[in-house]
């Protein structure tokens, strides 16, 4: 493989890297959890990113 084609092959490489990056998330981001005690710690760690306190 030439250098042309390693550096095309990258550049497609990081191209894609980033839509894949760049897509997600958008909607949020959804946990199950069937652990009602995990449930409720996950909510306060949520509450406390939300308001910007950890």
């Amino acid at each position: 493989m030439c250098i042309r084609d390693r550096a095309a092959k990258a550049e497609e490489l990081i191209k894609n890297t980033y839509r894949t990056l760049m897509s997600r998330g958008m909607k949020g981001c959804y946990i199950y959890c069937c652990d009602d005690q995990l449930q409720e710690y996950l909510k306060t760690r949520v509450a406390n990113v939300s308001t910007g306190s950890l």
